[in-house]
């Protein structure tokens, strides 16, 4: 069934129109009806990027909630006592499932939220059957900052099924006769933008277009200040602690910021430099415990598919033990962020970036094209070092070293991937992903077995944990050892692949080719 809407301007008189219509047409006017309507999403636009809409439905108490698609087609609804917080929170089934496969961990957030106040015009025929709906609908738009907007009048048009050519007719009285005009945008956008947002105005990663020819410290000070971006934007939901990955997406915007200021270096004042990268060090440092916990409370769903269902419950004082940390470690890092030190650097860290570029070191006025590919290719070099070393025997704090300096490369191509569209940087970045994921694998199997195991220590020296509850733990353990083993293997392989001379070539004339457009670049500036 299509639906037409119609927004009404000044110079549209509401009044003027539904008179206009009477006389052409037999309108009913049957009332008017309220209706409240907020549309959830994650902070991240999970679900309308994934072209789809959620929405929520005041009735009597309750709610109606819809999963449509952009084309108003109907993926999945549920009747519910209130809007759902996670995905998780619906009853169990198809539903619960598809939501969850696109939302994760993110909690659904309030995007906007509609009331509006209808008057219902149904069109009849000489037998009185209605043949399309009309409805003249007034009403008001909330954002996050709960400062309610006036909406435009709204004329909507529904043709009925079996009437389509009565539903055409009046739908040409509107456009041709009236001199209405159809609205392409939807009723989501339409509310978004009377608040002064915009769909997926938040993506959680740096989406630059840069310059090769333009100087280094102006485009450092560019990628630093999106950093700054995605921290303050996260901060809000990291102190609410509204779902795991708004410490996450800060936590990763601080470790990259230490990176850019340690990597590309000869920029800025060094003394400069080393301040805040010493003040960001500790903005990490903060950050690191309650994202540890976490995570490894994300890992509990998975410690239990490990586990037959008669055992499942002795993980109980586990999970109650690392809520309690969680608590405390959010309390700390909450009095972090309170803390003068942090008010200070968001002061100092602000005014730098707004300050002229005009950096002291010897980069600093070089194309950053020329720079950006002597880094990647310096940090290249140290992963390929340590990776065409790697061995069965290697023990597992080189691994971890080779995790961190593969780490530090993919920021830099990421930094500087738009320097290098056209080339095989998608590819790069692509074998890059799958080795860290790799080491990231094995690296968390380590972390859990050194959790668990002192955990079960703090649980046995308190008094929370009995023999089946150390028993179940001890099982958990073996078993992390075991995917352990299995995940080296892979390491080993995604590695090899990784340093091999055919990447290293490729990366080297991507490189190569980009240095030397910077260089024309700058000699025809």
């Amino acid at each position: 069934m299509s639906r037409h809407t119609y927004l009404l301007d000044p110079s549209h008189s509401a009044a003027g129109i539904v008179s206009r219509l009477a006389q052409r047409f037999t309108i009913r006017r049957t009332g008017t009806g309220t209706a409240v309507r907020t549309y959830l999403d994650t902070f991240d636009w999970r679900l309308y990027r994934d072209s789809g809409l959620l929405l929520s439905d005041a009735r009597d108490g309750s709610c109606l909630v819809r999963w449509d698609r952009f084309d108003g087609r109907c993926r999945q609804r549920a009747s519910l006592p209130a809007p759902p917080d996670f995905a998780r929170d619906l009853p169990p089934g198809g539903f619960r499932e598809a939501l969850q496969a696109v939302c994760g961990i993110r909690r659904l957030l309030p995007v906007v939220r509609i009331e509006r106040r209808s008057e219902r015009l149904p069109v009849v025929d000489h037998r009185d059957k209605v043949v399309a709906r009309l409805s003249l609908d007034r009403g008001t738009a909330t954002g996050p900052t709960r400062r309610r907007r006036r909406l435009r009048p709204a004329l909507r048009l529904v043709p009925m099924t079996g009437y389509e050519r009565a539903g055409a007719g009046v739908r040409r009285f509107l456009e041709r006769d009236l001199g209405l005009a159809p609205g392409a945008e939807g009723e989501l956008d339409l509310a978004l933008a009377a608040v002064g947002r915009q769909p997926c105005d938040y993506a959680g990663k740096i989406e630059l277009s840069l310059d090769p020819a333009d100087r280094t410290d102006r485009t450092m000070k560019r990628i630093l200040a999106a950093l700054w971006e995605t921290m303050q934007v996260n901060e809000d939901g990291l102190r609410r602690d509204l779902d795991p990955e708004f410490l996450h997406d800060f936590r990763v915007a601080v470790r990259r910021t230490r990176s850019c200021l340690g990597q590309v270096r000869e920029v800025f004042d060094d003394t400069v430099t080393r301040y805040f990268a010493g003040e960001f060090a500790w903005l990490g440092g903060l950050t690191g415990p309650p994202r540890d916990l976490d995570v490894h409370l994300l890992n509990l769903r998975g410690y239990e598919a490990d586990l037959p269902a008669s055992a499942r419950g002795d993980l109980v004082p586990l999970a109650d033990h690392l809520r309690g940390r969680k608590q405390a470690a959010h309390r700390e890092q909450l009095a972090g962020l309170d803390s003068v030190r942090y008010r200070r650097l968001k002061r100092e860290w602000r005014r730098f970036l707004e300050a002229d570029a005009g950096g002291p070191g010897a980069n600093a006025s070089r194309p950053v094209g020329e720079v950006a590919a002597e880094r990647i290719d310096r940090a290249y070099a140290r992963v390929r070092k340590r990776g065409r070393s790697l061995s069965a025997e290697t023990p597992a704090e080189t691994l971890h070293e080779l995790r961190i300096a593969c780490k530090k490369l993919r920021y830099l191509i990421e930094f500087f991937r738009s320097l290098f569209a056209g080339g095989p940087v998608s590819a790069v970045i692509s074998a890059l992903k799958r080795l860290q994921d790799d080491l990231g694998d094995y690296n968390d199997l380590q972390v859990q077995q050194r959790e668990l195991r002192d955990t079960a220590q703090e649980l046995f020296s308190a008094g929370g944990a009995n023999a089946p509850v150390m028993l179940t733990m001890g099982r958990l353990v073996d078993r992390l050892e075991s995917r352990e083993s299995a995940a080296r293997r892979r390491v080993v392989e995604q590695v090899g692949r990784f340093v091999s001379a055919r990447t290293r070539a490729e990366l080297g004339r991507l490189l190569a080719a980009r240095a030397e457009t910077s260089v024309s670049g700058r000699g025809s500036s």
